[in-house]
Parts: C-alpha cells; structure tokens; sequence
C-alpha cells in the first residue's frame, strides 16, 4: 500500500468532505487526493476508498491493517497541531454583539456609537443565550478560543453563579482537539508600535482602552490566564514596550512575573503600581482593577470621569509616571 501523506498546500483543497468551506485551511488533504485527508473543523478523517488506494493484489486484510495504523498517525499528529475555530461562527457571534449582556452597560458608559466600535474592534460577541463571547484571535488572524461571561447589563458585573467557559471544544465537536489560547486583543498588536498595556479582565482591557487610547490593551484572562508568560504566548511581545496593570490583589506576583516575561519574550517591561497605592486593604483583597477607579465619579484620584463627563486621564500624558 502507498503511504498515506498531508499535502503542506492546504489550499489546493477548496471543501472539506464535511462540506465546510476550506477557506481558512482547515482540513488537511492527503497528496495525490483533493477530498481525503484530515479536517480540524469537523474532527474527521476521511480516508480514501479501497479501490482508489490499492491495487488488485493487495488483500483486504492488509488495507485494514494499513489504515489502522495511517489513523493512529493522523490522530497523534492532531494531538498536537494547534486546532482553530472556524471563521464564520465567529463572524456571526461578533455581528450579534448587540444582543450580549455587556452591551447595555458600554452603551450607558460611552454612547452606542462607541459600544459598538468597541465590541467590533475587541471582537466581543454574544451567543444564543444573549452571553458575552470574548474571541481571541491572534496576530496572524486565526481564531484561537471563545470565552463566554454572563455579565448583569445594568451594572455590567459578572455574574459570579454562572461559571466563566470556554466554549472552543464544544464549537469543534471535539473535545480531544488541541487548543492553544493567545492574549485577548492579541490581533490588534499589529496596529503600530504603540506601547503594550495588559490587564487581567478583557472588559477591563476593552473600558481602558477609551481612557488610554495611545496604548494597545490587551488582557490574560485571568492571573496566569493563557499561559502569558510562557514562550508560546508572550513571544508575539518581542521588542515592545510593556505597562502591566495588576489588579489590586497581584502586584506582588505580576512585578515578579514582569521580570520572565522580559526575559522570556525580549521586552521590556513596567509594572504600574497605581492600584497598590491607592487602594485601601480591603479593595485590595475584592482585586478591584484600574477600570473599577476609571469608572468612580467623584473620585479624589483623578482617574475618573471629569464634570464635563469625559476621562480625566486625557488632561495629561498617561505615560509620565514610567519616565
């Protein structure tokens, strides 16, 4: 039997035998085949016929030995190939980003104009039960993972009885699939070289960035969310300058973290301890974050709204403190 093997030019397949558009190079095509191959939309392998791979002498016995262990290859080659989400499940969350649960409260925050600017340039969407969908997609446009927050759309607070998910798996149909998340916003680093600022919260990132337009926010998801300071996910950070935001009850473990993540992505790094400063013991133990004082009016700061209802931040260079 001819050994079975991936095509490297995935375009030259323009479906799927799932049906799927190949667009995005998903599915795999074995050489000397356009409709036989491996999709990582579906999960499926779609080997080729009998009669289209062996010749007249060779008995059925060997062609179920043969395929058995082609599959076993592919499934151990899957394993390890990162997988991505497909386009236009994506495409269609982001459309809807009016009917998630945060939008009401970006809308009452900046206007609807702006909320909805934001959630096309954040990539923030909703799915069928009207949740936040925060897609990450990385810099070369492939959609790693969907994570899905059930906020209240008055006060724009998580709903902590609803667990945070990560919807990837169940969008592929495969839970075996191999899944690698990026920072939120990660795409958006191709936008010039303005400085780097990062964040726990992807809404943190999302509500900062109205503040801080001259930065490029981007959030972990969490305090080592997406493996931030591994190699893997912070390379895309190479020769950047970096402000890291901790929330209140991380200094200490970002400001050493900041010292990898130099190292590790070639950067160079600052932690902002404007939270550690100004927050009182017990708004550092709730982790409040820099869009909880962005978003205090009345606030002695100077880190809120100002009388004429816009950011005070924009009265003086927000890069002054890292001088």
């Amino acid at each position: 039997m001819e050994k079975l093997e991936f095509n490297t030019r995935r375009s030259q397949a323009k479906t799927c035998p799932c049906g799927r558009s190949n667009k995005d190079g998903k599915f795999a095509p074995f050489k000397g085949f356009e409709d036989k191959g491996h999709c990582h939309s579906c999960g499926e392998t779609f080997f080729p016929e009998k009669k289209d791979h062996l010749s007249s002498n060779h008995s059925n016995s060997n062609f179920s030995i043969c395929a058995s262990l082609t599959k076993s290859a592919i499934d151990a080659k899957s394993s390890t190939e990162v997988s991505y989400l497909p386009f236009d499940v994506f495409e269609k969350s982001v459309e809807a980003h009016e009917k998630c649960n945060l939008f009401p409260f970006l809308e009452k925050l900046f206007r609807k104009d702006l909320a909805k600017w934001l959630c096309r340039n954040y990539f923030i969407g909703a799915n069928k039960d009207g949740d936040t969908v925060f897609w990450q997609v990385d810099k070369e446009a492939n959609v790693r993972q969907a994570k899905v927050i059930r906020y209240d759309p008055a006060t724009g607070k998580r709903n902590k009885e609803v667990p945070v998910y990560f919807a990837g798996k169940s969008i592929l149909k495969n839970r075996h699939t191999n899944l690698k998340q990026c920072f939120f916003n990660e795409y958006n680093l191709n936008d010039g070289l303005k400085p780097v600022a990062i964040c726990e919260s992807e809404k943190t990132a999302v509500i900062a960035s109205v503040f801080f337009p001259d930065l490029t926010w981007l959030a972990t998801g969490g305090k080592f969310g997406a493996g931030w300071t591994e190699r893997g996910t912070a390379k895309v950070l190479a020769r950047k300058t970096v402000i890291l935001f901790p929330d209140g009850n991380a200094y200490d473990l970002w400001k050493d973290r900041a010292k990898l993540l130099s190292s590790v992505a070639n950067c160079k790094v600052a932690v902002s301890d404007i939270i550690d400063k100004l927050a009182t013991s017990e708004e550092q133990q709730q982790g409040l974050d820099i869009a909880d004082y962005l978003l205090t009016l009345g606030d002695e700061t100077g880190l809120a709204l100002t009388d004429y209802n816009y950011p005070a931040m924009w009265d003086f260079n927000p890069y002054e403190p890292y001088d």
